[in-house]
């Protein structure tokens, strides 16, 4: 496993009420609607969750340390 990546504002209330709000609600087929909902706007701390470009590894040295909240997103890299 490589480093560690996080998603930038992922802890932040308002990604983690888009995540709440997006397993509420059933999928746009069982809605009867032709595409995803459109009428929520997006909130500007709410990175698309499937894009890997947004996620950050911090550079570090030998002995540091990364603190981040339990709720941020992380994974780790590749090698």
């Amino acid at each position: 496993m490589g480093p560690t990546r996080f998603l930038p504002r992922s802890h932040r209330r308002a990604f983690q009420m888009r995540l709440r709000e997006d397993r509420e609600q059933p999928p746009s087929s069982a809605r009867g609607e032709a595409g995803a909902k459109t009428d929520a706007p997006d909130a500007p701390d709410a990175p698309a969750r499937d894009d890997a470009g947004a996620y950050v590894a911090p550079l570090l040295r030998c002995g540091d340390a990364v603190l981040m909240d339990a709720c941020t997103w992380h994974c780790g890299g590749a090698n």
